[in-house]
């Protein structure tokens, strides 16, 4: 059992940064290309704000999936 616990911990080491990464990363490059559209006067500020909520939305589905996925490739080494 104890063997199988340290499997899942080092999926999960490797595996919820990287999807946090990638979701902070993302959130990033909104707002800082959102931000400079928005100083050149070609995006408003509430799109923007808009689009960090869509993302979010976009996010917690992958987020739900990775974790199901992590769950599914430790079960089945069982």
């Amino acid at each position: 059992m104890n063997k199988n616990l340290l499997k899942a911990l080092k999926i999960s080491v490797v595996f919820h940064p990287s999807v946090e990464f990638i979701s902070s990363l993302g959130t990033i490059l909104v707002v800082g290309f959102g931000g400079y559209l928005a100083y050149r006067d070609g995006l408003s500020v509430e799109d923007i704000v808009a689009f960090l909520l869509y993302l979010g939305l976009f996010y917690r589905p992958v987020t739900g999936l990775a974790n199901l996925l992590e769950h599914a490739a430790v079960n089945g080494r069982r």
